[in-house]
C-alpha cells in the first residue's frame, strides 16, 4: 500500500498512522471542511484487485453499517472510493483498546459493566439486521474504562470473500471465532454471541480458551474440542460466572443465549450474587493472545440474500486438504466430537442409550436425497454431513452433495460442498473447467471466473474454458475481457470444435456484437449443418444486425439442412407472427409439435398466439392437453397459471405456480411469479416477502428479476425494499433505465 501520509483522500488531510491490522490500515486525519479529526480505516488494495465485485459488496454493507447509531457504536461518518484506495471514515476518539487491559483476570464488576454494554450495541445492531462478525478485544475502544465503543461493524464482511482467502487469511479472528463461522456456515446473531463469550472468557481468565501454532489449527480446535473450562483457568472465579461463559460458548448455536442482552442480564445476576474476583491464580505466565489479523469475508448487498464469495489456494491445498475439509463443515452442527460430553450444567448424566445402526455412506447419501425430496433439509443437510465426514478427502463424494443440493435448489449450501470438492480436488485443467460452470451455474460467477482463469494457467489451450471467463467476466461486468476471450477462441491456431464456434457466438450475441457473433456462428454451422442451436443463434444475430427478413432467409435455410428439428420451425413460427403471417406461425408451430409432441415450447408459443387471437379457450384447452402429455414440464403449469391469472383465478394460477417450483425449484422467475400472484391472491406481505427474497436468491445476477422484485415491492408499497432492489439491479445493469425510474420514484 502506497504511504498516504501527507496525501488527501476525499477530502481528508492524512496526518499519521494510528493503527494496522490484517484487514486494514487506521489513518489519523484533519477533515478542514468541518474543522475536524476523523480515523479514516483505508483498505488494502489487493481485496479490489482479486474480486470485481467487491465495490458493489463495500457500497452496500458500508451503507448499513453508516445507518448504526448508538451510544457504544463508533460512528462511521463516510466510505468512498479513490484512485483504486477504498476508505471508511470514522469519529475520531483518543482511546486504547480492551486489549490493552487483558492478560490477567479483571474484578468482576467492571466485565459485568463492559459486557454489558457492548450487548446493548450488539442487540441494537443486530435489530438493524447487522452482524458484527468479528467481536474481539481490539475491536472495543475504551476511551473511558467504563464507556467501552465497539468498531468496526461488518468489516470482515465487508472487505472479503470467504473465511480463507488466497492470501491464507482469516475472515474473522480464530481466536474468538464461532464454530459455524469457523465451517463456514450461514451466520446469525449467535455468532457474535459466541465471540463475545470469548471476550468474557479473556476478562475473566486472562487469556483465550484456545490457542495453536496456525490460524486453521486454532478454528478446528474452536470446532471439535471440549472447550477448556474457566475455572480450570481461574479457580477463584464464582461458578455462575463459569455457567453464564459455558452457555454462551456452546458449540450448538441453539444452545446459546438468544440475545447477547440475555448474557449480559445472566452474567450481571451472577456478578451479583458472587463475591470479589480472586487474583491472578497462580499458574505459568499464561500465552500471548492469539494473532488478531483477519481478512476477507463475505458481504450481501443490502435486500437479497447473497451468497459468500470463495476464492482458495489451489496450489499446495493437498497439505490442508484434511484439516480445512473439517473446518468447512464436515463436523454436523451441534453435534458433540468424539469424547466431548454435551454441556449439562450440572444436570445428572443421563442413561446410556443403545448406539444407533450405523448407516453407510451410500445410505447417507440415499437418505439425504430422500429427505431433501419431503422438502427437509435439516435432515439432508445432518445426513450429507455425515457422509462427507465419513470420506472426508473424498472430492467426487462431496461434489455429488454439491450437485443433489444444486438440483434441489439449494445454491448456498451446494456451494458449500463445492468450495470443499475445489480444495480436495486435483489440480489439472479439466477439474477447474467443471468447477467453473458448476460455480457459474449456480450463479457465483467470481469462483467461476477464478476457476476458469486456473484451467487456462495449467492449459492455455482449454479453449473451452475461455467461454467460461467470457461467461462469467460479463456477469461481472467486465466486457472487456469477456470480449477478449472470446475473441481468443476465434484466433485460436487450434481449430475449434462447431461447439466452440457455437459458444463464442451466443457469447457475442449477449455482447450485443452482431457482425462477430454471425461470423461465429457461421463457422460452426459450416462445420457442421446439423447444428440447430448455431443455426438459431445466426438467425438471432442476423435479426439484430440486419432484420427481419434477412432473419428468415436464415432460418428457412436452416430448416433445409435441418427438416426434423422442432426448435428451428418453432423459430420460424416466432418471425412469421412477427411478420404478420399468422397461418404460417401456427403451421410452423404446428409442425414443430408434429415432429416432438412432447416440445413444450412449441405448446407455450401456439398458446400465446391463440390468447394473442383472442382464442383464449383455445390456448387454455391446449396447455391443458399439453401437461397431459408432459405432467412433470414446469414450464407449462408457469404458462396454464398465466392464463388463469388473466381470468382473475389467482388461487388456480398460484396452485400451479407452487407446482412449477416443485418441479423446477432453482428457478427465481417462478418463485417471482409466485409471489406476485400470492400477494394478488392474498395481501399477505410476509409470505410475499418469503417469496421474493428466495427469488433473487436463486438468481441473484439477473437484472431484469431483480428489478421486478423492486417493482413487486414498489406495488405493495414497501419503497424501502424497492429501492435496494432497484439499486442493486443498477449495480447489475446501469443502463436499466426502469430500475433508474424506480429509484426515482421511490427516492422521492
Amino acid at each position: 500500500m502506497p504511504d498516504l501520509i501527507g496525501q488527501t483522500l476525499g477530502g481528508y488531510r492524512i496526518l499519521s498512522q494510528i493503527g494496522k491490522g490484517g484487514m486494514a490500515t487506521v489513518y489519523k486525519a484533519f477533515q478542514p471542511s468541518l474543522d475536524r479529526y476523523v480515523a479514516i480505516k483505508v483498505l488494502p488494495p489487493y481485496y479490489a484487485a482479486q474480486d470485481e465485485t467487491f465495490l458493489r459488496r463495500f457500497r452496500q454493507e458500508a451503507r448499513a453499517v453508516a445507518r448504526l447509531r448508538h451510544p457504544n457504536i463508533l460512528i462511521v461518518l463516510e466510505y468512498g472510493e479513490q484512485d483504486g484506495t477504498t476508505y471508511i471514515v470514522m469519529e475520531y476518539v483518543e482511546a486504547g483498546t480492551l486489549t490493552d487491559r487483558l492478560g490477567k483476570p479483571l474484578a468482576l464488576g467492571d466485565v459485568a459493566q463492559v459486557i454489558q454494554q457492548v450487548a446493548s450495541a450488539l442487540d441494537y445492531a443486530h435489530e438493524q439486521g447487522v452482524i458484527h462478525r468479528d467481536v474481539k478485544p481490539s475491536n472495543i475502544l475504551l476511551p473511558k474504562p467504563d464507556w467501552p465503543l465497539l468498531t468496526d461493524f461488518g468489516l470482515a464482511k465487508i472487505v472479503g470473500a470467504t473465511h480463507l482467502t488466497q492470501s491464507g487469511t482469516v475472515a474473522g479472528t480464530p481466536a474468538y471465532m464461532s464454530p459455524e463461522q469457523g465451517r463456514g456456515d450461514p451466520l446469525d446473531a449467535r455468532t457474535d454471541i459466541y465471540s463475545l463469550g470469548i471476550v468474557l472468557y479473556e476478562m475473566v481468565t486472562g487469556d483465550v480458551p484456545f490457542s495453536a501454532e496456525t490460524p486453521m489449527a486454532v478454528i478446528v480446535k474452536h470446532i471439535i474440542e471440549p472447550l477448556p473450562l474457566p475455572r480450570a483457568r481461574n479457580p477463584g472465579l464464582p461458578e455462575p460466572v463459569e455457567r453464564v461463559i459455558l452457555k454462551a460458548l456452546a458449540k450448538d448455536p441453539g444452545d446459546r443465549f438468544t440475545r447477547a442482552g440475555e448474557m449480559a442480564s445472566a452474567l450481571a445476576d451472577a456478578v451479583g450474587a458472587a463475591p470479589a474476583l480472586a487474583a491472578t491464580p497462580g499458574r505459568e505466565e499464561a500465552a500471548p493472545p492469539a494473532s488478531t489479523s483477519a481478512a476477507p469475508h463475505p458481504a450481501e448487498p443490502a435486500g437479497p440474500p447473497r451468497r459468500r464469495l470463495r476464492r482458495w489456494v489451489l496450489a499446495g491445498a493437498g497439505a490442508l486438504a484434511i484439516l480445512a475439509a473439517l473446518v468447512l463443515g464436515l463436523l454436523r452442527p451441534g453435534q458433540p466430537p468424539p469424547n466431548e460430553a454435551p454441556e449439562t450444567f450440572g444436570a445428572p448424566p443421563a442413561e446410556t442409550a443403545p448406539a444407533a445402526p450405523t448407516r453407510t455412506v451410500d445410505q447417507l447419501m440415499a437418505d439425504g436425497q430422500a429427505r431433501l425430496s419431503q422438502g427437509d433439509v435439516a435432515a439432508a443437510l445432518a445426513d450429507f454431513e455425515a457422509a462427507a465426514a465419513a470420506e472426508p478427502v473424498n472430492s467426487e463424494r462431496i461434489w455429488g452433495i454439491a450437485s443433489l443440493l444444486s438440483d434441489f435448489g439449494y445454491p448456498e449450501d451446494a456451494g458449500r460442498y463445492l468450495d470443499q470438492a475445489v480444495i480436495l480436488g486435483p489440480d489439472d485443467p479439466p477439474f477447474h473447467d467443471s468447477a467453473g460452470w458448476f460455480y457459474s451455474d449456480l450463479g457465483f460467477m467470481a469462483e467461476a471466473l477464478a476457476q476458469f482463469q486456473r484451467a487456462l494457467e495449467l492449459d492455455p489451450g482449454a479453449l473451452g474454458s475461455y467461454l467460461g471467463v467470457s461467461e462469467a467476466a460479463r456477469a461481472l461486468g467486465d466486457t472487456a475481457l469477456a470480449r477478449q476471450a472470446l475473441d481468443a477462441v476465434m484466433a485460436s491456431p487450434i481449430a475449434p470444435s462447431p461447439g466452440l464456434y457455437e459458444g463464442a457466438g451466443w457469447g457475442y450475441l449477449a455482447l450485443e456484437a452482431w457482425p462477430e457473433a454471425q461470423a461465429a456462428f457461421g463457422r460452426a454451422t459450416s462445420l457442421d449443418p446439423a447444428t440447430s442451436g448455431a443455426w438459431s443463434g445466426l438467425a438471432d444475430a442476423t435479426y439484430r444486425g440486419q432484420g427481419l427478413e434477412q432473419a428468415i432467409a436464415v432460418v428457412e435455410q436452416a430448416i433445409a439442412a435441418n427438416p426434423q428439428d422442432p426448435s428451428l420451425h418453432e423459430k420460424a413460427g416466432w418471425y412469421a407472427w412477427e411478420a404478420g403471417d399468422v397461418p404460417a406461425a401456427e403451421a410452423a408451430f404446428r409442425r414443430a409439435l408434429e415432429i416432438d409432441p412432447a416440445y413444450t415450447s412449441a405448446y407455450t408459443a401456439l398458446a400465446d398466439l391463440y390468447n394473442d387471437l383472442g382464442r383464449g379457450e383455445e390456448a387454455f384447452s391446449l396447455l391443458q392437453s399439453a401437461i397431459e402429455v408432459n405432467p412433470e414440464d414446469a414450464w407449462l403449469h408457469e404458462a396454464l397459471a398465466g392464463l388463469y391469472r388473466e381470468r382473475g383465478q389467482d388461487e388456480e394460477a398460484f396452485a400451479h405456480l407452487q407446482r412449477a417450483m416443485d418441479l423446477d425449484p432453482a428457478s427465481g422467475w417462478l418463485a417471482l411469479e409466485a409471489a406476485q400472484t400470492y400477494y394478488a391472491l392474498s395481501g399477505d406481505a410476509a409470505e410475499t416477502t418469503a417469496l421474493l427474497e428466495r427469488a433473487v436468491s436463486l438468481e441473484p445476477n439477473d437484472p431484469g428479476l431483480v428489478l421486478s422484485a423492486g417493482e413487486t415491492y414498489e406495488q405493495m408499497g414497501d419503497c424501502r425494499n424497492a429501492l435496494g432492489y432497484f439499486e442493486r439491479a443498477l449495480e447489475i445493469d446501469p443502463g436499466l433505465e426502469e430500475a433508474r425510474q424506480g429509484r426515482a420514484r421511490c427516492s422521492g
